[in-house]
């Protein structure tokens, strides 16, 4: 079977838990008095990112990475129909059925231009 492989559903989901990792994180910032303090534990700043930014900036990642993905899928949707009947074995139930008979050599001309 010929598809992307992670699927872009997933790419998407990881791409989300970066995102929400990356807030997370902003959240945990030691204050300069921490660092000044130079004790072993550290008092975070109380910081936030709003809900609204980190909602249009995942959209828009979403957007990004999907118009990344619009080539690649027409390629893979030319290459399915191009060659799927070599994927599905179709192709080699019908070469072996052509090789079990008796044939011309026009005829086997034709079959070996119909898989080229």
């Amino acid at each position: 079977k010929m598809c992307f492989s992670p699927p872009l559903e997933e790419l998407e989901e990881l791409i989300k838990s970066v995102i929400m990792t990356v807030c997370k994180s902003l959240q945990n910032v030691p204050g300069v008095q921490s660092w000044l303090s130079g004790a072993a534990t550290f008092v975070p700043v109380k910081s936030a990112v709003e809900e609204t930014i980190i909602d249009n900036n995942t959209k828009l990642l979403s957007e990004r990475v999907r118009g990344y993905f619009e080539n690649p899928k027409r390629h893979l949707s030319m290459l399915r129909n191009k060659y799927q009947y070599l994927v599905d074995g179709t192709a080699q139930t019908e070469i072996d059925e052509f090789l079990s008979k008796e044939t011309e050599l026009e005829e086997m001309l034709q079959k070996i231009l119909h898989f080229k």
